[in-house]
């Protein structure tokens, strides 16, 4: 009832050793989701630079300077009071943590 090849010789089925894969986690939905994020941001990045007052390359950068710094300082106030929240029990994803509730 299989495929052709179902009653192939195991010798001849792919093989995948555990110890030559990389550890492939949920974590990868969290790279993708930060990958996403650093292209959309390049991709709009001359949208941004038509549309900012006294647009010159000096100004554009410390407006990006800025917004970097403070999104930053938000990722890392979240992080610090989700691990004062949590003590030594903080999951590595604070939001973890939380209830879903």
């Amino acid at each position: 009832q299989g495929g052709r090849y179902l009653d192939t010789s195991p010798d001849l089925h792919p093989y995948f050793s555990d110890d030559d894969m990389p550890p492939i986690g949920t974590n990868i939905f969290l790279l993708s989701c930060m990958c996403f994020q650093a292209f959309f941001c390049h991709y709009n990045a001359p949208r941004y630079y038509v549309e900012l007052q006294l647009n010159t390359i000096p100004r554009f950068t410390s407006v990006v300077n800025v917004s970097f710094s403070v999104s930053a300082l938000v990722y890392f106030a979240v992080g610090v009071f989700g691990y004062y929240t949590f003590g030594a029990n903080t999951d590595g994803f604070v939001l973890n943590n939380y209830s879903a509730n």
